[in-house]
Formats: structure tokens, sequence, C-alpha cells
């Protein structure tokens, strides 16, 4: 049972506007506006259900971290014209701990603009469409760079580093049916931190990150999607020339998705993700989460 819900939800992340769901779902991601869309509001739950840890040498390994996580989810985009639009997204987030109680904080937001390019069919049954868009991810909550002050690190909410980037997504769609590959490219802020050699400078390596996604669309009622994702980042340096050993990450994750029309313009959408278990994994947690989200198109 629980096997073949999870296959279900499989199939909803990213979808592009020649294929977007009428019930509002899109599998390109929530928050990606199709035509005639104006506004989109979402609010949502998440929660990790189990978390463990892959180490520096690809090992199952102790962590010291919280148990879980649970986030309460929020977001919206706009479009400006047919073919750019505006989101933003962030989440208040509860670390938790059997032994150390809990800690609630907002987590660093997310802002986007993107751009649809308009593409020529390849033919009658293939459709093309690819977007290109920037992203930018502030720092403002307490990272792993700062001292945490409570055990299990319960406090630790952010990246301690503003993160910036573009991004392409690429799909072909043949009725129902839609594939695609995405891009982007995380960079970040350097930062003066505390070593034992005094104040430096910690410098974050670039994160690469790559996907490839494949969806079924019954139009007007619902959608499902399965996105294979994979982030990799070589190591940090500190100081003038010091590189970080064990700073490297390789992180892979699949996530299946269901979205569900509830309603005129409201989608319902259930989603879990896995991370750290399929290929090579280094330096990344190894977790399960469950996210349900409520989405409202004007």
């Amino acid at each position: 049972m629980m096997k073949s819900l999870l296959l279900l939800i499989v199939l909803c992340v990213f979808s592009f506007e020649l294929i977007a769901c009428p019930c509002g779902c899109g599998a390109q991601g929530p928050l990606v506006m199709s035509p005639g869309e104006s506004y989109k509001f979402l609010v949502g739950m998440s929660r990790m259900l189990t978390r463990n840890r892959v180490d520096s040498e690809g090992r199952l390994g102790l962590d010291d971290g919280p148990e879980g996580t649970d986030k309460m989810l929020f977001g919206f985009a706009q479009s400006l014209t047919d073919h750019l639009s505006l989101s933003g997204q962030g989440s208040v987030e509860r670390n938790f701990h059997q032994e150390s109680g809990d800690d609630i904080a907002l987590s660093d937001p997310s802002f986007g603009i993107r751009y649809t390019l308009p593409l020529p069919a390849i033919s009658s049954r293939v459709m093309s469409s690819s977007q290109i868009y920037g992203f930018y991810k502030p720092s403002l909550s307490k990272g792993l760079l700062e001292d945490a002050d409570k055990e299990h690190q319960l406090d630790i909410h952010g990246n301690s580093l503003s993160e910036f980037g573009p991004g392409l997504d690429v799909w072909l769609s043949h009725y129902n049916l839609a594939v695609g590959v995405g891009y982007a490219a995380a960079f970040s802020r350097t930062a003066l931190i505390e070593s034992p050699l005094g104040t430096q400078l910690y410098e974050k390596n670039i994160s690469h990150k790559s996907s490839i996604s494949a969806s079924y669309t019954w139009y007007g009622q619902g959608q499902v999607l399965m996105t294979l994702e994979r982030e990799a980042k070589g190591q940090d340096r500190l100081g003038d020339s010091k590189t970080l050993v064990g700073s490297d990450s390789i992180r892979h994750s699949l996530s299946l998705s269901a979205n569900i029309k509830t309603g005129f313009r409201k989608t319902t959408s259930f989603t879990y993700q896995n991370t750290g278990r399929l290929f090579t994994n280094k330096e990344t947690p190894l977790s399960e989460t469950l996210t349900v989200t409520y989405l409202v198109i004007v």
C-alpha cells in the first residue's frame, strides 16, 4: 500500500507553460506562472520523517544535529508580462530533538525572476519550452559557520552565506506526457569567520544542481511527476589558499509528487522526497521528507 502510494506521488514538480495543468499544478513548480495567471499564493507544511548523515567518505555516520525538522511554508508569484514573472518563498522552521527539545525560527527566504523563452514546436505532436531564471537567497538566519548555542545545533536554521545564481529548464511534451532537464549554479558571498588562526575569509565553492523530470497530466484534474536531482560542490577555502578537507559534497534526491484539483483554481499537492540513498552521496543528510501544500491562483 505504502509503495503504491509513493509511486503515485512520484511525478509532479516541473512542467512548462505549454502543458500547464488547468487545475493549477504545473509540474515545473507550484510558483511557475502559466498564461492567464496573475498571482499565485502557496501555504503548506513539511516534516522530515527520518534523518541521519552520510559522511565525507560516503559512509553512514552519526549525526549530532536535530532528529527532524518541521516547516510551515509560504510563497507567492506574480506575472509581470506573458513571459516574465517574480516569485518568493520562505518558511518558519522547527528543529527538534528528543533529548534537547526544539527551536523555532524563520529560515532563509528565496526570491526569483523567471523568463519563458517562446520556442517553436518540434512537430505537430511534440512541443518544446525553455525558461531561464535567477534567484537570490539572503542569509537571515544562523547557519553552521556561526556557533550553535543549543545542543544538537537546534538553533541552526540558515546557510550562513547569501546565495545567488542563474538556472535553465528545458522541456519536451507529447500530449499528456512531458520530460524535462534543468541546471542551476549557486554562488555564495564570502564571509569573515573566527578560526584558530584568527579572523579569516571563508569562501564557499560553487554548487551545481542538475535534474531530470517526467510528468503525466490529467487536464483539469491533476498531475503526477518524478524528479531526480543531483547537487555537487567542491571544497571550500579558508584564508589565502587553504582548502577545507571534507567540505565538498554530493547529494542525490528523488522527489515523487501528486497534485490534485480541489476547487476552482485551487490545488492540493503531496510530495515525498528521499535524499542520500541513490548513487554516490557525501557530506549530506540521509532523510525522508513529506510535504503538503495548498495553492490558490488568481
